[in-house]
Formats: C-alpha cells, structure tokens, sequence
C-alpha cells in the first residue's frame, strides 16, 4: 500500500510502476497518521516512510519510521532510520573507477585478513 500526499494521477502511475496495487493520494499529514494505526489494529506490520514536518505523526505512530536524509528535521527526529541519498558526498564516479575502487577495497579487507594468520595470541591458563 502506498499513502501519499502527492496527486492522485502521479501518486498512481509510481504505484503501477513498482508494483503496488493499493494507492492512496492527496492525504492530509493527520490522515497519514490515522490510516497507519488502522492498518496496526489490523495486525499489520507498518514501515513509513517520510520526509518532511508533515510526515512527523505519521514516522512515530509507525513500527518502523525511515525519514529521507534530506528531509525536514523534525521527519528526521521522528523516526527509526534514515536513508541518505546517493551520493552522500555529492561525489559522482565513473563506472569504471567505481568497479575499480570496489576491486581494492576487496583486496585491502583480504590483505587484512591474511595478516591475521601471523598474529600469535597467547593463552593464559
């Protein structure tokens, strides 16, 4: 189910998009919080996710609140997680330098792991 304050044509076509079937658009921020306890008092589990001050009601009555990282300060007080977008650096990379850096940090971790065998732990007993 998704629950938006968007209009209702664009709110549906991003439903239709990524697969959800129930679509709820142009909803007041205190209806927000409202369909969220009446989807917990049907036994349902709710994930919200929000990012600004109008979302904040809706972020604590859920079970698991994420506020977008670029929200309002108060979304993000209010909830369980935070998703930063990407880039969070504002740092773009090449998909060959990207696939590069990875290919490193690989080998550093492994590297690392290796040096491990040569450590000699003394046991008291």
């Amino acid at each position: 189910m998704m629950l938006t304050g968007d209009n209702e044509r664009t709110a549906k076509a991003i439903g239709r998009e990524v697969g959800i079937d129930r679509v709820i658009a142009e909803v007041l921020p205190q209806r927000k919080a409202e369909e969220v306890k009446k989807l917990q008092k049907e036994g349902r589990v709710v994930a919200f996710v929000g990012d600004g001050i109008n979302d904040a009601p809706a972020l604590v009555e859920a079970d698991i609140g994420i506020a977008i990282g670029a929200g309002s300060d108060v979304a993000l007080i209010y909830n369980r997680g935070v998703l930063y977008p990407y880039p969070s650096m504002s740092l773009l990379l090449r998909p060959e330098i990207a696939a590069f850096a990875m290919a490193m940090s690989s080998v550093s971790v492994i590297s690392n792991s290796l040096l491990l065998k040569r450590v000699k732990i003394k046991q008291e007993v």
